[in-house]
């Protein structure tokens, strides 16, 4: 019996290809770009300028995928990741390079990315960070019962099996013992196998901390919850019932943040903020994302800005000390909400928050006949081709569109180049370093 398992298993192993590949460059995504027989191949965990043995795991017509068995050559890139959990977990892409080679990369794939406009626009060098780990002050966690034991952790790469971290680096160290500190605590509950994820934000400051816990239990498994959370010692709590819909929040629940006063930004701009708006995960970076947004816009105390997709105000706020007036469309009403606070704690009254879609509320600006001279919008991942059109319509002098996803802000810029505007800058920011992540800002203007 022992030698007919043998025979199949060898069977088996003679299926399995095996190459050895020169890995070329990092491609979105954060996968090592390999060619095998004229063939592009993927191979996760690959650095640049390295000789590797792979085993391919899938093969298509046009491309195929591949995992590293053994490095052949390592890369003058290659350094050992600080994670042990690194090789499994799906939360970072690159550990596995040194940071200068990182932006390096990051660089080349937007410019890559973008190449349609190297004719158009000025391609400005990516901004990184002095220190690219402990920078979240916000993540997002899965949770599982294994062997009686509540787990907690990100997604293992391309999988829904959850990587049990020991230890986050992208976290400082009191974000991760209030990590455990929570889970410690949810462990002791009757119903934790009803619960599926939390999420944990940190204030500025580093001593606040909101939870919002989502479970799919009763009213009772609520006060439990509650109840056990208790001496994690958190600020606010928030607990969503997944199939009945029903929220229930407890304590303060928000997160504080501020823009420090600085050449571009007026005056120092303080922010309190619902966990369930959406908020940038590094302070630092945003920042310096306000910053040079203000440089590529250059406004004059005359103009009239629209924005669109504008959250808890984390843009408007600087960009009204500089204008004459700002509208704001958001479609949570939770983050309008906030941005209505905002505004009035930092005592400014030129913006108009707007809570509705986007979608329609620019046709009724059109309808309306009203002008702008900027159209700003950070639209989410999956970016804004469907408005295109309309924003050329109001025919503002500039566009600016702050994008977290270089392939949608590609194909937003097609779309309205269409009608008549074309990039003439881009900025490019390392917002989640050791993650294939690139923050774009892209300047438009009307074409000649």
């Amino acid at each position: 019996m022992k030698n007919r398992k043998n025979y199949f298993q060898s069977k088996r192993d003679e299926k399995v290809k095996r190459a050895e590949v020169d890995v070329e460059e990092i491609v979105w995504g954060g996968k090592g770009l390999t060619r095998l027989n004229g063939k592009i191949f993927f191979v996760s965990k690959a650095v640049p300028e390295e000789r590797v043995k792979i085993r391919i795991t899938l093969e298509k017509s046009d491309f195929g995928e591949g995992e590293i068995e053994r490095i052949i050559t390592p890369s003058r890139f290659r350094v050992s990741p600080l994670c042990k959990d690194f090789k499994r977990c799906g939360g970072c892409q690159l550990q596995m390079m040194n940071y200068p080679s990182q932006l390096s990369q990051k660089q080349k794939i937007a410019e890559n990315i973008l190449r349609r406009w190297r004719e158009f626009a000025k391609f400005n060098e990516i901004i990184g960070m002095k220190n690219p780990f402990f920078y979240r002050h916000k993540g997002e966690f899965h949770l599982k019962v294994k062997d009686g034991k509540l787990i907690f952790g990100f997604y293992e790469k391309e999988s829904h099996n959850i990587v049990d971290f020991e230890n986050c680096y992208l976290f400082d160290d009191k974000f991760n013992l209030k990590l455990k500190e929570v889970v410690k605590c949810l462990n002791s509950a009757k119903c934790k196998n009803s619960l599926l994820s939390f999420s944990l934000s940190c204030s500025e400051t580093g001593k606040d901390y909101v939870l919002s816990l989502s479970h799919k239990g009763s009213f009772k498994d609520e006060n439990e919850i509650l109840e056990k959370l208790s001496p994690a010692n958190l600020k606010g709590i928030i607990v969503e019932n997944e199939e009945t819909q029903s929220i229930r929040t407890v304590e303060e629940c928000f997160i504080t943040y501020s823009i420090k006063q600085s050449e571009e930004i007026l005056k120092e701009i303080h922010f309190k903020v619902n966990p369930k708006s959406f908020t940038q995960a590094n302070f630092e970076m945003n920042s310096l994302l306000i910053k040079e947004s203000l440089r590529l816009l250059n406004l004059s105390n005359y103009e009239s800005i629209l924005e669109l997709f504008s959250g808890v105000g984390n843009f408007s706020l600087p960009i009204s000390l500089r204008c004459k007036e700002v509208l704001s469309i958001e479609g949570s009403e939770v983050a309008s909400k906030d941005a209505k606070f905002n505004s009035t704690f930092n005592g400014i009254t030129n913006v108009e928050n707007i809570n509705g879609d986007v979608n329609e509320w620019i046709l009724k600006l059109l309808a309306q006949s009203r002008q702008f001279d900027v159209i700003f919008l950070d639209p989410p991942r999956s970016g804004s081709f469907e408005i295109m059109d309309t924003i050329a319509r109001f025919q503002p002098k500039k566009i600016l569109y702050v994008s977290c996803f270089l392939p949608t802000l590609e194909r937003d810029l097609r779309r309205i180049y269409e009608f008549g505007y074309a990039p003439t800058e881009f900025s490019f920011f390392d917002m989640v370093p050791q993650t294939y992540g690139i923050e774009t800002i892209a300047l438009l203007t009307r074409k000649k």
